[in-house]
């Protein structure tokens, strides 16, 4: 006897608290409802005091939640999954279109982005180079002749060995 007060007790809390479970959920998803106002337009919304005037009224109606899909020159729809007034959720798929030019155009800038990284680390390069220079050194692979008019160019290299400049002997006349 014992056991069976048990396992009604037992039930009975069960419907309880499934009950109040289910009595907060559902008001829970019933508690942003208003009842909506339904008016006559003719009940001050348009101008009837006039003669030749007709119940009327204008506006834009709008519609929340609307989403415009835009396609780039690159892409084509290859199928549209869903059609007008066609309720859709979070998530759904609208339409599938090919990328085969969106990614070839992704490549030639990827592309375009290493000959750019290239051309950096050789100009980094030719910086470090031009850094090394120091004033009065030969630099292999420079211009060392200088030619003015109506003076004869040299006919030796003007620098030593190590790099340095010859000096030049003469009177100076």
């Amino acid at each position: 006897m014992n056991l069976k007060k048990r396992i009604i007790s037992i039930v009975l809390a069960l419907l309880i608290v499934g009950g109040c479970a289910f009595g907060g959920v559902y008001a829970w998803q019933h508690r942003a409802r208003k009842e909506v106002k339904v008016y006559n337009i003719s009940e001050g919304f348009a101008m009837t005091d006039y003669w030749g005037d007709t119940s009327h009224t204008d506006g834009q109606v709008t519609v929340e939640g609307m989403q415009q899909v835009y396609l780039s020159d690159t892409q084509s729809v290859n199928e549209v999954l869903v059609h007008e007034g066609q309720e859709v959720k979070k998530g759904d798929v609208l339409l599938t279109y090919d990328t085969t030019l969106t990614e070839l155009e992704v490549r030639k800038k990827d592309v375009a982005v290493q000959q750019l990284e290239l051309e950096l680390e050789n100009a980094q390069k030719e910086l470090a180079r031009v850094k090394s220079y120091r004033p009065n050194r030969y630099i292999p692979g420079s211009v060392t002749t200088f030619v003015i008019p109506g003076i004869p160019a040299p006919v030796e290299e003007p620098f030593q060995d190590d790099g340095t400049l010859k000096l030049l002997g003469g009177d100076g006349s």
